[in-house]
């Protein structure tokens, strides 16, 4: 379990899409 966590946390932040929902306190506007 511990060893998927970090795995399923990195394809997201992989991903142009969920990067985006991940940081909504990041300067969106950038994008």
């Amino acid at each position: 379990m511990l060893h998927r966590a970090p795995a399923v946390i990195h394809d997201k932040t992989n991903d142009p899409s969920t990067r985006a929902s991940i940081q909504p306190t990041m300067p969106a506007p950038i994008a």
